[in-house]
């Protein structure tokens, strides 16, 4: 047989629903919290955009360096190749 629920059964299982909606609504964040948050991620990404385009700049600049090394080595062999090609 099922057993009768009382007034007070009743107000037990409202007073845990209520204390648990109060634990779960302590633990969310603020609008000012997430506007922090939300500031130090913008910052974040910022600076680390200002890096990246930092690196790639000397990225960029060593490898215009390194083509113009390589063009010059390719005009060096290119002029050995002739001049070796008519001693033989």
């Amino acid at each position: 047989m099922a057993k009768k629920m009382t007034i007070e059964d009743l107000g037990g299982m409202v007073k845990r629903g209520f204390d648990d909606v109060q634990i779960r609504i302590d633990t969310l964040a603020t609008k000012e919290e997430l506007h922090e948050v939300r500031d130090i991620l913008s910052n974040a990404i910022k600076d680390l955009e200002m890096r990246m385009s930092a690196y790639m700049s000397f990225n960029k600049e060593e490898l215009d360096r390194l083509k113009s090394w390589m063009q010059t080595i390719e005009e060096r062999v290119a002029f050995l190749e002739q001049k070796y090609k008519h001693k033989k």
